[in-house]
């Protein structure tokens, strides 16, 4: 059954049952790591809000270290469902700012309109956005610049990581087989790392290499199967503990960290 559409602004009077809202909070793993307004502080704002001007909170969502540049985030997914279930009669969605809700404008206007559709608004505190066509502008102005923001951060992580590679220090990430990570020195407040050779595991990538390009001195080089073949025959074990699979042996062959290069 197609949902009744109602046309109910959040200004206008009316009994409490008829304003009920949602909430959504959210940070990014790298808002955390720069203190910036927490989950907790977001509840708080949009709480105080609700309670002056009467709106019955139906709801809270919380995503905390998820970016709001994909709508594929679980507590957002969750929300969304319930806006869009008749039975619970939602008339707006409350955010502390637009850009706790989206980090990308297609995303943004293709939820924003589906929710207006519905006859549910999206309110942000900080912001004020009028129905009108100046605060259509508005909003697609502040998509556009918090789109931006992600963009730029993305392209100086990029280039933090590049300097940090080219110092010899490690990013962190999935430390090859073969390798491990070790402190390196400390900079300002931030311990550097680096990779260091494993000896017991080197040993192995040194066997697999020498499989692949010799054989083990019965057959001539042997390819990803025969190589795990003769790893496991052996005893030899992966980083887990598991024999080694020919998806890892691939890995080992072809990865540029056995010749010396990672960022």
């Amino acid at each position: 059954m197609a949902r009744r559409i109602r046309h109910l602004k959040l200004d206008q009077p009316g009994p409490i049952a008829a304003r009920r809202v949602l909430i959504y909070v959210r940070v990014s793993t790298e808002e955390q790591a720069a203190n910036r307004l927490s989950l907790d502080q977001q509840e708080l704002e949009a709480r105080q809000r609700c309670e002056r001007e009467g709106w019955e909170i139906a709801g809270i969502y919380r995503e905390e270290g998820v970016s709001g540049s994909t709508l594929k985030r679980q507590a957002f997914q969750e929300m969304m469902e319930c806006a869009r279930t008749p039975a619970a009669n939602i008339h707006a969605i409350i955010v502390h700012s637009m850009s706790r809700g989206f980090r990308d404008l297609l995303g943004q206007e293709m939820i924003v309109r589906e929710l207006a559709g519905l006859g549910i608004k999206f309110v942000s505190i900080k912001e004020n956005i009028s129905d009108d066509p100046s605060g259509v502008f508005l909003r697609t102005l502040l998509g556009l610049q918090n789109e931006m923001k992600v963009h730029d951060a993305r392209i100086g992580t990029m280039r933090g990581m590049e300097a940090n590679a080219r110092c010899g220090f490690s990013n962190g990430g999935n430390i090859p087989f073969g390798y491990r990570s070790v402190d390196d020195i400390i900079i300002g407040q931030k311990q550097k790392k680096r990779l260091a050779v494993d000896p017991v595991e080197a040993e192995i990538v040194r066997l697999i290499f020498r499989l692949a390009n010799e054989g083990d001195g019965t057959s001539g080089p042997q390819g990803v199967k025969k190589i795990a073949t003769h790893l496991n025959d052996k005893g030899y074990r992966s980083r887990r503990g598991n024999p080694f699979g020919t998806g890892t042996i691939h890995e080992i062959l072809v990865r540029e960290a056995y010749a010396g290069k990672r960022g």
